[in-house]
C-alpha cells in the first residue's frame, strides 16, 4: 500500500512497529511466550511480552495522531531481546472476527509452533499489518463523514 508499506511512507505511519533490538542484546526473531500448540494440535494464544508506555519524542509524528490511534503506544516483545517498537494502544488492541489481529498472528508463529526464528519477510508483515491497521483508524473520521453523508443523501422521505 503506497504511504502506507511502501513508497513515501506517511510520517505517522513510518514509526510504526519497528523491528528493534534492545541495545546490550543480539537480535532474536525467536517468538516467545505468544502460543503453543495443544496435545490435539491446536493452536492457543499465550500472553505474550508488551510493555505499554507513552510515545517517545522520535514518534512524535504517531503520539500526533493519539485521539485515533490510542494516547499510549506498546512496544510487543519477541522475547527478551527482539520486539517491535511503538504499536500504539489501539492498533494493539485491533479486533476483527472476535479476535485480537496481531496478538492472533503472533500466537501463529510462536517457538514452540514453528522451532524456528521468524524470517525478515515474517517480521515486515507484523510491522505492515500493524501500519495498515493504524492507516485505517486514520480514517475513521473521514470515513464517519461519508456514511453520514451517503445516509442522509439516501434517507427516506416523510
Amino acid at each position: 500500500m503506497p504511504g502506507v508499506t511502501s513508497g513515501a511512507l506517511d510520517p505517522a505511519l513510518a514509526v510504526i512497529g519497528v523491528p528493534s533490538t534492545r541495545a546490550v542484546a543480539a537480535r532474536d526473531w525467536h517468538l516467545s511466550g505468544w502460543g503453543h500448540r495443544s496435545d490435539k494440535g491446536v493452536t492457543m494464544p499465550g500472553r505474550g511480552l508488551t510493555t505499554a508506555r507513552d510515545y517517545a519524542p522520535d514518534e512524535a509524528a504517531a503520539a500526533a495522531h493519539a485521539a485515533l490511534v490510542g494516547a499510549g503506544t506498546v512496544d510487543v516483545g519477541m522475547n527478551g531481546a527482539s520486539f517491535w517498537r511503538n504499536v500504539p494502544e489501539r492498533v494493539w488492541e485491533a479486533h476483527i472476527g472476535g479476535c485480537q489481529v496481531l496478538k492472533k498472528r503472533l500466537s501463529y508463529r510462536g517457538r514452540s509452533n514453528l522451532d524456528r526464528p521468524l524470517t525478515g519477510e515474517e517480521v515486515s508483515h507484523v510491522q505492515a499489518t500493524a501500519r495498515r491497521l493504524a492507516a485505517i483508524l486514520l480514517m475513521g473520521p473521514d470515513l464517519d463523514a461519508s456514511f453520514r453523508a451517503c445516509a442522509a443523501a439516501h434517507a427516506p422521505s416523510g
